[in-house]
């Protein structure tokens, strides 16, 4: 039985569980873990819990840097809208400019008109000296007029460059909220990638590569939330020693890969006997912990007892020693209390006929 293809990053995340209070589950998991292939196809072999951490810092980063992007991008469309409006507000005060200054030009046309009739009038000696007078003042008066209505224009033409400096500053302040939400928009797929690669690299730290079994400081923290659970719950919580026999004499006289492919096949044995909940660790080179959460140690030792069943058709075999959780008990204290009742049942498998293993307990 060879190994399954490898999975790229999102089968593998895609079988993690996401959440955290959740019972940690060891089935489903197992070819995910062994098959993990990065995005650029290389497999990493060196977890680093430190280094797995990093991926969510850059993300994180990456995320709050795609938020002060939107932000200035919101700024900047809230700039070119006030613009907009100001150029609207430029143009309609030009409007007005444009419509006093025509109205100006308008008073002294009929001014015009009116002194030059006077002064024909006052030529042909029909019209006395005081409307003559008056004749001048109009004209005076349009003078004036025709001042304002060229002033009212020059602001005008002011008022028409500010509109338009205005609006090129609004388009302007446009083509870069555009850009920023683009920009934030790749820093959040950045930060995405980041968050899978943090996944893959935690799963990597967390899970050993040959079994797919949890590695042993993964474990013993999941031990500890079981024990933790335990206390509140009191419900029973078995631990389960599992060594596995004669791998030594299987790496000396048919090869590691021999001694791997064995190491796999209890790992696997174990993890179809338990129960999906149920977590194996791989605890040291040829030892599993087995944490059976709401089990007695006779329904944990039906289970184990197929375990070798399953592996005397490939001429392998376990030995096995239960603790059930006491209260108030350790981690290590119930795992060395398993370790021991592992050697006696050992011990009184080989002092008798050496078919199966002892259920006695500690």
């Amino acid at each position: 039985m060879g190994p399954n293809p490898p999975l790229r990053i999102s089968a593998a995340i895609s079988a993690l569980p996401t959440d955290p209070d959740a019972p940690r589950t060891t089935a489903g998991l197992v070819d995910a873990r062994r098959s993990v292939v990065m995005d650029d196809g290389t497999v990493p072999n060196h977890p680093d819990p430190g280094r797995a951490h990093q991926p969510d810092v850059d993300a994180q980063d990456r995320d709050e840097l795609a938020d002060r992007r939107d932000l200035s991008g919101d700024e900047r469309d809230t700039s070119s809208e006030q613009r907009d409006s100001s150029g609207d507000r430029r143009d309609h005060a030009l409007e007005l400019l444009d419509d006093e200054a025509d109205r100006a030009d308008d008073a002294a046309t009929q001014r015009d008109h009116i002194a030059s009739t006077r002064a024909e009038g006052y030529e042909n000696g029909r019209v006395d000296p005081q409307l003559a007078q008056q004749s001048a003042a109009d004209r005076e008066h349009s003078r004036l007029d025709r001042e304002r209505a060229e002033r009212d224009r020059h602001a005008g033409a002011a008022e028409r460059v500010e509109a338009r400096l205005d609006r090129s500053t609004a388009s302007t302040d446009r083509t870069a909220a555009l850009d920023d939400r683009s920009q934030a928009g790749h820093d959040r797929s950045t930060a995405l990638d980041d968050r899978r690669k943090a996944a893959v690299a935690r799963d990597i730290a967390t899970f050993d590569e040959l079994t797919g079994t949890y590695r042993r400081g993964a474990g013993l923290v999941e031990l500890d939330r079981e024990i933790a659970r335990t206390d509140r719950t009191h419900d029973p919580l078995v631990l389960a020693f599992v060594d596995v026999d004669g791998l030594k004499v299987v790496n000396d006289s048919r090869g590691h890969e021999a001694g791997d492919r064995l190491l796999i096949d209890v790992a696997d044995a174990l993890i179809s006997s338990l129960r999906p909940y149920d977590m194996v660790v791989r605890y040291g080179g040829d030892e599993f912990l087995c944490i059976c959460q709401g089990m007695t140690e006779a329904d944990t030792d039906i289970r184990l007892t197929a375990v070798n069943d399953t592996l005397a058709a490939s001429g392998g075999s376990i030995s096995v020693g239960l603790a059930q959780l006491r209260a108030g008990e350790t981690s290590a204290a119930c795992i060395a209390r398993a370790d021991r009742a592992l050697y006696r049942n050992r011990g009184i498998r080989r002092g008798t006929d050496g078919s199966g293993r002892s259920t006695d307990r500690a």
